[in-house]
């Protein structure tokens, strides 16, 4: 019966042995983390000291509302920011010279009106760097500040626009404008 008891002792012994070498296995390995990457985000604010708004407008197709609009801000003393899609810029470049004349300030809407965030790295490089090159052409400013089409923007847009120096800007309030 002894030799039963030391049997089953030396069974349990080794069972036990094995498990805590197992658990001291398991916690000795380095620890493996998941990371979820952290989400960029454009700039839809800045504070400031006073009270003020920034206003700014996307352009991409049509000119007939541009005019009216520079005289209403200009009747008014009131500065805006004008994102332009390449294309447009280089299609109605006297337009762009009267929104510079005025003292406005020219951003960049990319080459064409896409989805940016939709794009390969190697696309969306080109996409920017064109648009940003044919504007400091077309308003002899340089191009800081992109407004993407649609809003839509990711990771690799605010870093890839950051890598060419310029700064992703969203707007805070939407004017439905294109409701009509």
């Amino acid at each position: 019966m002894k030799i039963l008891i030391l049997k089953k002792n030396r069974v349990l012994m080794i069972a036990l042995f094995i498990l805590f070498l197992a658990i001291g296995i398991i916690y000795a390995e380095p620890k493996i983390e998941s990371v979820q990457s952290q989400k960029l985000k454009p700039i839809y604010s800045v504070k400031t000291t006073t009270n003020q708004i920034a206003i700014t407008f996307d352009i991409s197709w049509g000119e007939e509302n541009l005019v009216p609009v520079l005289d209403a801000l200009k009747k008014e003393n009131i500065k805006a920011t004008f994102f332009l899609s390449s294309p447009w810029a280089e299609k109605h470049s006297e337009l762009v010279k009267m929104i510079v004349t005025e003292g406005h300030e020219i951003g960049s809407h990319g080459k064409r009106h896409v989805d940016l965030n939709t794009l390969s790295q190697a696309t969306l490089l080109s996409e920017l760097t064109e648009a940003q090159k044919s504007l400091e052409t077309l308003s002899n400013q340089k191009i800081a500040l992109l407004r993407p089409p649609n809003g839509a923007y990711d990771n690799q847009l605010i870093t890839t626009a950051k890598n060419i120096d310029q700064r992703v800007i969203q707007w805070s309030i939407d004017s439905l404008d294109w409701q009509k």
